[in-house]
């Protein structure tokens, strides 16, 4: 349950509200933006999750909570400009309401397991 920045005595339903700011009189934090937008943590969100095989180069879309790199080839890939190696794998997972930039990677000569959720 929550209360209104306003201090107001009414009480809301965190799983409807739109537009607001509330407070969690537990902790006193702020919780701003829609519920789902990660900013509340009792309401789940949907993400969408994509696995594709890369033999080239390529970049991972802007905006990803979760990026994965498995090098199931015989030769070193690059990954965000650093080799990895043949059998090799790499997460890189965004913490509370951040997101990923674009990441670059090449396989060519190889192939390169990708991985993301947004």
């Amino acid at each position: 349950m929550f209360v209104l920045v306003n201090n107001g005595a009414q009480d809301i339903n965190a799983r409807t509200a739109t537009g607001v700011v509330i407070i969690d009189p537990a902790t006193g934090d702020a919780i701003t933006g829609p519920p789902g937008s990660g900013g509340d943590d009792t309401v789940p969100v949907v993400r969408s999750a994509t696995l594709t095989s890369a033999t080239g180069p390529g970049t991972t879309p802007a905006g990803c909570t979760q990026a994965s790199f498995a090098n199931t080839g015989v030769t070193a890939a690059l990954v965000a400009g650093a080799q990895l190696g043949p059998g090799d794998s790499v997460t890189f997972d965004a913490r509370g309401n951040d997101t990923l930039a674009t990441i670059a990677y090449d396989a060519t000569g190889t192939t390169l397991l990708v991985a993301t959720v947004q």
